[in-house]
């Protein structure tokens, strides 16, 4: 995403869920292919991005047939641990 300067100091944190530009070698930030408690690697690029990709997901997890993952989200538990990461960069 292209943002300009003045805008990108002002962006707290991104959030993502089924992103169909996971790289699958490395499931950034995520440690797994589900809700983890600690969404972020750390790095100076990722330390305001949560990517969520739950097992299964059509849309980020290749191989998968179904779309009910990709619907979970609301109530997995991902959006309880993607509410907790903005209001930690708050």
């Amino acid at each position: 995403m292209r943002l300009p300067n003045n805008l990108k100091d002002k962006v707290l944190a991104i959030l993502v869920f089924g992103d169909p530009a996971r790289n699958l070698n490395k499931p950034w930030p995520i440690d797994t292919p589900s809700v983890d408690l600690a969404p972020r690697d750390g790095s100076t690029s990722s330390q305001n991005i949560a990517s969520f990709c739950n097992k299964g997901d059509i849309f980020c997890d290749i191989g998968a047939i179904t779309v009910d993952p990709h619907l979970a989200y609301g109530t997995d538990g991902s959006t309880t641990v993607a509410a907790s990461f903005v209001k930690s960069k708050i």
